[in-house]
């Protein structure tokens, strides 16, 4: 099951207290802590906890490692919008510089 995190500072919050726990007290590669969750993505997590029949934590904990492998994955380039050339043949005026030559060419020469 694959899950994206799109908060990258809840993520990198979590890995700073993480660090920090562990490296003040050994706690043999486990660290409880408070996470306080947008009421979005709580919903989103009750409802796979009720759905897939797994316990919360568990899927905290899976939510996490999908989030922080995809943070470590070189982002790809996207490509931009892209507009096909057509060739639209000879201009029909030969100079449109010039305002006032454009418009007795187009006009006549009593355009004012």
């Amino acid at each position: 099951m694959s899950f994206a995190l799109t908060s990258r500072a809840v993520v990198m919050r979590l890995h700073l207290l993480y660090r920090i726990n562990t490296s003040s007290a050994p706690t043999l590669g486990r660290m409880r802590t408070t996470v306080t969750f947008e009421p979005d993505v709580a919903a989103r997590l009750e409802q796979l906890r009720v759905t897939s029949d797994r316990s919360f934590k568990d899927l905290v904990n899976d939510a996490l490692r999908a989030g922080l492998d995809q943070l470590d994955r070189a982002p790809q380039p996207r490509g931009g919008p892209y507009t096909r050339p057509v060739d639209l043949g000879r201009p029909r005026l030969p100079d449109i510089d010039d305002v006032s030559e454009t418009l007795a060419i187009t006009e006549g020469e009593d355009h004012r």
